[in-house]
């Protein structure tokens, strides 16, 4: 696994009370990265996670009541949602938790924007915020063998890891034709 630069300061302010917000694009490495803060720091303390694509996790964490949210998170330090945009109101969920339980909470979500926006009154104060990218030349200076094969396919975690060129090309391919069709059904949806 290749190192993430972010990791560290991330763990720096794991120390405050604050909650820790994770933004970045589908397929950087925020999943990963929360299950190397989980592995890494705090594999002996009580962990919860939920993944909100799941709509199992999604439907247990997403409550405003108190007496749902204590049982829930009971005996737990840490509490991890993945993709808390797809929350019906995460800011007031999140904000439920920070002003009423004593737990550490890191979210992630890909729709920055949206995550944001459903995140402003209710958080105000409360969390910081760190935007997940495509490795950095930095991160991965050392594990480029062929620094013409890296310009060419990107910094993508996936694609950068992968060995075999035309797996590369077909990955590439199928995630831009994911993302077209998304913001197509968003563009729609929103007219």
């Amino acid at each position: 696994m290749i190192p993430r630069l972010l990791e560290k300061h991330i763990f720096k302010k794991l120390k405050t009370k604050k909650i820790l917000l994770i933004l970045g694009a589908r397929q950087v490495g925020k999943t990963t990265l929360l299950n190397l803060i989980k592995n890494k720091f705090f594999s002996k303390k009580k962990v919860l996670y939920f993944n909100c694509d799941i709509e199992e996790d999604r439907k247990t964490i997403d409550t405003t009541s108190l007496i749902e949210l204590k049982k829930l998170s009971k005996n737990v330090d840490l509490l991890f949602i993945d993709e808390a945009q797809r929350l019906d109101n995460p800011g007031l969920t999140l904000k439920i938790i920070y002003d009423n339980l004593n737990i550490k909470i890191i979210a992630t979500g890909s729709s920055s924007f949206e995550l944001k926006n459903k995140l402003s009154d209710a958080l105000t104060g409360r969390y910081l915020d760190f935007t997940l990218y495509p490795f950095s030349f930095s991160e991965i200076r050392s594990q480029i063998s062929n620094i013409e094969k890296t310009i060419i396919y990107g910094f993508y975690p996936e694609v950068f890891l992968i060995k075999k060129n035309i797996d590369k090309i077909l990955f590439l391919k199928l995630f831009i034709q994911r993302h077209t069709v998304f913001s197509k059904s968003k563009k729609l949806s929103s007219a």
